[in-house]
């Protein structure tokens, strides 16, 4: 039997009644969105830096795992049920956006990088071709 305004995990069978289900009113939710905020902007504002995002990234990973376990230090009622709907929706998905943001600013760094590499290489083949050709044009002068 479940508490009045509660919803049971079985009754909810979508999104938004999952979201509505939740006790906003519960404070720990407002330092857990600020959190996010905070994340996101952090995320944002180190994009150039990429050893502080994949601390960022693996450290995003601990925190999840500790919410989940100590929820009855922040919380006055268990959202970390063992389907994992919560963890999912409300904690997971604004990281889960944050790292596909992070992904995304490595896989354009990357190809930033191989794009110069690949003119540094083909500016370098260039030269040694056009070198050869003035020895050829040299030695064929010199006959």
């Amino acid at each position: 039997m479940s508490e009045p305004g509660f919803i049971e995990v079985n009754e909810i069978t979508d999104i938004l009644s999952f979201v509505k289900s939740i006790d906003w009113r519960d404070s720990w939710l407002y330092w857990l969105c600020a959190f996010h905020i905070g994340i996101t902007t952090l995320s944002f504002l180190s994009r150039h830096m990429v050893n502080f995002q994949i601390v960022l990234f693996l450290g995003l990973q601990f925190i999840n795992e500790i919410a989940a376990n100590n929820w009855y230090r922040f919380s006055k009622q268990q959202y970390f049920d063992s389907n994992g709907l919560f963890i999912s929706i409300i904690f997971s998905s604004p990281i889960l956006l944050n790292c596909l943001f992070l992904l995304a600013r490595f896989l354009h760094q990357s190809f930033d990088l191989m794009t110069k590499i690949k003119t540094a290489q083909i500016t370098a083949q260039i030269k040694r071709q056009n070198e050869a050709r003035r020895e050829l044009n040299c030695h064929e002068k010199d006959d």
